[in-house]
């Protein structure tokens, strides 16, 4: 172990010599705690202290980047502050990015994706991960979203919610902290480092006997269900996008549907006669089953907003 020395004079810190491998620290004689940790190729003023039972070495600067008059300055204050009972480890901690919670961040995300041009569909998406599964922490400052926490939110989403939520719910959480790090470079790394992300697989299933998956569609008891999968089969939409199909945005008369939330841009879509006959039924059915208030197309068996039950069905598919 290094024998201490007088860290007083700038000499004395030149005359340390660099370790030959890991790392050494020499502490001084004349300061509690202070010292200089030598490494293969740098110096660093520390301060090493005990803060309420717990060892803290406390990185002051680099030799070189700051003056040995500055670093024992700052090192008696820290001094000081611990004495009267506060850590300045958790202290640096919570005032990381000005202590940003995660609405803040989000609120920046947000405007990163406007920017972007990124889709209102994209958009909903994140809102509605964040709402469902992260609303406890969005009071919350970033640096209190530790990596502990962030593993066991993911699990606990996988166990209730599946794995491709819970997986989703990480990466939107990944994203806003990456942003925000950017313009608060002293942020730590993203907590999901320590996410064990669950295995996915690319949907690569397609239908290819025809007759036989008409003849089971036709066995759906609801014929809102049966009819949202001949519509999926007629149009290619995608499923996200047909369930939030909106009855004002369809023109019989000239045969067009638009489409003006999707995952990339909006559309209009022209319709085959077969298309436009199950549109005329679903809605006109609609009516008599949910009333004339009923502004969806493709509208839950038990509400009249768009359907939870065909969103969890259709993750699954």
């Amino acid at each position: 172990m290094p024998q201490k020395i007088a860290l007083t004079t700038k000499g004395a810190v030149d005359a340390i010599p660099y370790s030959g491998a890991g790392q050494a620290i020499h502490y001084c004689s004349e300061l509690k705690g202070f010292g200089v940790r030598a490494g293969a190729r740098q110096k660093t003023f520390v301060l090493w202290r005990r803060v309420n039972g717990k060892a803290r070495l406390i990185k002051l600067g680099r030799v070189g980047e700051i003056t040995l008059q500055k670093a024992r300055r700052d090192a008696q204050q820290l001094i000081g502050e611990i004495v009267g009972g506060t850590d300045p480890v958790a202290r640096k901690r919570d005032g990381t990015a000005g202590g940003m919670t995660l609405k803040q961040a989000w609120v920046l995300y947000q405007e990163v994706m406007k920017k972007l041009n990124r889709s209102d569909a994209t958009l909903a998406d994140y809102q509605s991960k964040i709402d469902c599964h992260m609303s406890d922490w969005l009071d919350r400052p970033l640096v209190q979203i530790t990596r502990e926490v962030c593993n066991k939110r993911h699990t606990k989403i996988g166990e209730e919610n599946g794995t491709y939520m819970a997986n989703g719910t990480m990466r939107v959480l990944r994203a806003v902290w990456r942003r925000t790090r950017r313009q608060h470079p002293e942020l730590p790394e993203a907590p999901t480092i320590n996410v064990d992300f669950y295995p996915e697989q690319g949907r690569t299933a397609v239908i290819t006997d025809w007759a036989a998956w008409w003849n089971g569609v036709q066995r759906i008891v609801s014929p809102v269900r049966r009819d949202f999968y001949i519509w999926l089969a007629f149009s290619g939409c995608r499923a996200g996008e047909t369930m939030s199909m909106a009855v004002k945005n369809i023109d019989l008369k000239t045969g067009v549907v638009r489409y003006p939330i999707t995952k990339t841009k909006a559309f209009e879509m022209p319709l085959s006669n077969f298309q436009i006959g199950l549109l005329e039924r679903r809605i006109e059915q609609n009516v008599e089953e949910f009333g004339t208030d009923c502004s969806w197309v493709f509208p839950s068996v038990t509400s009249k907003c768009l359907s939870e039950e065909f969103l969890n069905q259709m993750n699954h598919l």
